[in-house]
């Protein structure tokens, strides 16, 4: 006897059971593997449901973590002269709460653009040299 196993209106799969020699299943047998079916779909759909709420959390984890780094960096704010340093430190809580990168931070040079704060690894040791340092700076 095959029963599917339904979850979301898709079928997940198929619940296979089988006797030797007897062939004919009584109606109160096809409903006991109906309702393991059942309950497998069930499951199934919680734990599904439990993955799409932890995911959830995380999220809001990460939302909270980051809305409470911004709070401690804007109230740094107040008692830094130096922005430089606070965008520093905001490039610092940005990249805590992803993967590995970096961070740059450019400002506005005549009519060029030069890194003036620089946080992680670039991959490239002429590029991860400070601007100042560098033949040309950036010009858009």
């Amino acid at each position: 006897m095959n029963v599917p196993v339904i979850v979301g209106g898709e079928v997940r799969g198929i619940l296979g059971l089988g006797r030797p020699g007897d062939l004919r299943w009584e109606e109160r047998e096809k409903a006991v593997v109906r309702a393991v079916a059942r309950g497998l779909a069930l499951a199934f759909g919680r734990a599904e449901q439990t993955r799409r709420l932890e995911a959830q959390n995380a999220e809001l984890e990460a939302r909270t973590g980051a809305l409470e780094g911004f709070a401690r960096l804007t109230q740094d704010l107040a008692v830094r002269d130096d922005p430089r340093a606070f965008v520093r430190r905001a490039q610092e809580l940005i990249l805590s709460l992803l993967p590995p990168g970096y961070a740059l931070y450019y400002e506005r040079e005549g009519d060029r653009w030069r890194n003036q704060v620089q946080v992680g690894d670039v991959g490239n040791a002429e590029l991860q040299a400070p601007s100042s340092t560098r033949g040309r700076p950036w010009g858009w």
